[in-house]
């Protein structure tokens, strides 16, 4: 056999020595020494799986076990072997006595002068005539037998227990207990979403198709929008310079050959500059901002501004962050707790919130809004 653990054990020991098998463990490395263990994969491929291939396979894992375990009980077991000459059956089928023997626990111990065994913390009472002797407790789920020098010496009664099951038995856990409990975060889907974010190809906004504007000609380029009149002065800005107090001028000492100056008065420039400003830039960022939409919204295909505030929660984009906002704030929710949603400007702390009150119960919930 192999060198693991379970193949030196003494209860393996033990369990061969009854049935009347020699254990003998292989070199370390070399497989070839179990070359007795592999001879039985050979008949098994060459007697039962062929026949199995013959009538088309097994339809499922029952069918497999059902057909292979027939095939044991009534043809391998019934075999003779070429060099024992005795069927399997006739060599180490063993009798329901000799089967139970052998796969009782067994342990050794002393007994003390009180007459006393300990075995897994537990401490039982034994015959007095055996204080001082080592004896082989023999034992199974109910009963704990005393035997000395492979005799039965009685049963031995318990005095004081501290364990009632064996070391090695591992208890079977609460399915209840030990299942995990749900967090409400997809983990998967988060994996998921965070992988096609880091795969998305940025948006290339010089690739984008030019759209014309309404009602002007396509062909209409810089020289025509340089042509466009300036824009005249709206009427509160004249108001409020013709009520603003105007400084006398200063009079220059200037020679017959000297020009006349060319420099206004400086209210005069700056007011000009306020002029020119609001109009123009405002517009510029209106007319920017809305061909931007416009040309996504047509190279995308989109029916409507995916932008804007009037979106329904579950027309929004589950993202990781969005996603994970949300599980917390419903986990705070299910457990009475407090808590706070932080992020940066635009991260989406109103849109979570949104979105985890629009699953909650309105009948059971009531939203407070400070």
């Amino acid at each position: 056999m192999d060198n693991g653990s379970p193949f030196v054990s003494r209860q393996l020991e033990r369990c061969l020595a009854v049935l009347g098998i020699r254990l003998t463990h292989s070199r370390p490395g070399q497989p070839q020494g179990r070359g007795k263990i592999e001879r039985v994969f050979r008949t098994v491929r060459e007697q039962f799986l062929v026949e199995l291939d013959t009538r088309g396979g097994a339809a499922d894992l029952d069918e497999l076990n059902r057909l292979f375990g027939a095939w044991v009980e009534g043809v391998y077991h019934h075999r003779a072997h070429s060099q024992t000459g005795q069927t399997p059956m006739e060599r180490f089928l063993p009798t329901p006595a000799e089967l139970r023997e052998a796969f009782l626990w067994a342990e050794c111990r002393q007994v003390t002068k009180q007459a006393m065994v300990s075995l897994f913390g537990n401490r039982y009472q034994v015959d007095p005539a055996l204080v001082g002797a080592t004896v082989e407790l023999v034992f199974d789920l109910g009963r704990i037998e005393v035997r000395y020098r492979k005799r039965p010496m009685g049963a031995a009664v318990p005095f004081q227990l501290g364990r009632h099951v064996h070391p090695h038995a591992t208890p079977q856990a609460d399915p209840q207990a030990t299942a995990p409990r749900p967090s409400g975060i997809d983990y998967l889907a988060m994996v998921e979403q965070r992988i096609a974010a880091t795969q998305r190809r940025r948006i290339a906004y010089a690739s984008l198709p030019e759209l014309p504007n309404a009602g002007t000609d396509p062909g209409a380029g810089a020289h025509d929008h340089a042509a466009t009149p300036r824009p005249q002065t709206p009427r509160r800005h004249q108001d409020r310079a013709a009520r603003r107090p105007v400084a006398p001028a200063r009079h220059h000492h200037a020679g017959p050959s000297s020009p006349p100056s060319s420099r206004r008065p400086h209210h005069q420039a700056h007011h000009r500059h306020r002029e020119r400003r609001p109009a123009h830039e405002h517009r510029h960022r209106a007319d920017g901002g809305r061909l931007v939409i416009e040309r996504l919204r047509a190279h995308y295909g989109f029916g409507r501004t995916p932008f804007g505030r009037d979106l329904a929660p579950g027309m929004l984009h589950p993202h990781r962050g969005h996603a994970e906002a949300i599980a917390r704030i419903g986990f705070c929710t299910a457990e009475a707790a407090l808590g706070v949603v932080c992020g940066e400007v635009g991260a989406g702390r109103t849109v979570a919130v949104r979105a985890a009150v629009a699953t909650l119960d309105p009948v059971r919930h009531t939203i407070v809004y400070v």
